[in-house]
């Protein structure tokens, strides 16, 4: 019975911070943009970098990052998250 009390309790705690990391993720992609669009490539970078390193992983947040390293200069690395971007699925789709 313990178990089962263990295994609900578990499954509610995963089931509601789904929505919370999706609002997240969200959020943050649009301070990323809004640094982005205010010209602060840098740190734009900076946050869609953070973004993918913890886990998530968007066609916004790798297109976002290929344009600010493109806009650096760095065209290399902007290809290769261009790239990224096209086998990625997009935020709303997470």
């Amino acid at each position: 019975m313990f178990r089962h009390f263990l295994f609900l309790l578990a499954a509610f705690v995963i089931a509601s911070t789904a929505p919370a990391q999706e609002e997240s993720a969200q959020a943050r992609y649009a301070d990323a943009k809004d640094a982005f669009d205010k010209g602060d490539f840098q740190g734009a970078r900076k946050m869609a970098e953070k973004m993918l390193s913890q886990g998530q992983l968007s066609r916004e947040a790798f297109q976002l990052l290929g344009n600010a390293h493109y806009r650096l200069g760095h065209l290399g690395e902007a290809s290769l998250f261009f790239r990224r971007a096209n086998y990625s699925p997009p935020l709303s789709q997470r």
